[in-house]
């Protein structure tokens, strides 16, 4: 007597199993892949950068490597220091500009009243 509800079931051939075929583990195809780049890449990339060889595997970057003058972070840019006079001039440009056209408001204003 067959079963009904089994995997080898006449009545169900979706759930009928596929022998020998298996999807594949993509995470460790991945892994496999990383581990041979590392094998062959992995040495030049220390050589070269072992501070950015170490981020890539995940590791804190031995003493042996650090130097302590590549942990200072660089000053920021020079700011470029104007003449105050220069600046007065500036601000002094932008208050001009700001009044002159608030009177041009001001002028359209009373000529659209006199019109209506």
């Amino acid at each position: 007597m067959k079963k009904y509800k089994g995997s080898q079931s006449i009545k169900s051939k979706s759930r009928k199993r596929s022998f020998g075929k298996t999807k594949p583990n993509y995470n460790s195809l991945i892994k496999e892949e990383w581990e041979d780049f590392l094998r062959t890449e992995g040495p030049s990339i220390k050589e070269k950068d072992p501070a950015h060889y170490y981020s890539l595997i995940g590791r804190k970057l031995p003493k042996k490597y650090q130097n302590s003058f590549s942990l200072i972070n660089p000053s920021p840019p020079e700011i470029k220091m104007t003449d105050p006079i220069v600046k007065d001039e500036k601000v002094n440009k932008k208050k001009t500009t700001k009044d002159d056209r608030l009177k041009k408001r001001s002028f359209e204003k009373k000529k659209s009243r006199s019109f209506s």
